[in-house]
């Protein structure tokens, strides 16, 4: 019997995305890579600053510290961090960055 791996929503590594740069869609645009590939997208609002040289990517805990290097591959962007605590809304943050494509 031949076993084919669905993604369902409860696997799907929960993601928010912060706007880093001001620069207005970015945070759809970097939806747009991550969700077909397994990201769900949680919340998308605002970083604190619009001066964000390089993307950060923040894993929530260790156990998704693999889910936040598939971010970087696939964004072609940015620096990983291991969160000071588990969100709990996210397993992955990303604050873009101007080292992400565009502005």
């Amino acid at each position: 019997v031949e076993e084919h791996l669905v993604l369902t929503t409860a696997d799907a590594v929960r993601l928010v995305v912060l706007n880093g740069v001001g620069t207005p869609g970015i945070g759809e645009e970097v939806a747009r890579v991550l969700v077909p590939e397994g990201f769900r997208l949680v919340s998308s609002g605002n970083a604190n600053t619009f001066d964000l040289e390089v993307t950060q990517i923040i894993a929530s805990s260790r156990g998704d510290l693999e889910a936040a290097e598939r971010a970087k591959e696939l964004l072609g962007a940015g620096e990983i961090s291991l969160g000071n605590q588990p969100a709990g809304l996210a397993d992955v943050t990303v604050v873009v960055g101007r080292d992400f494509g565009g502005s």
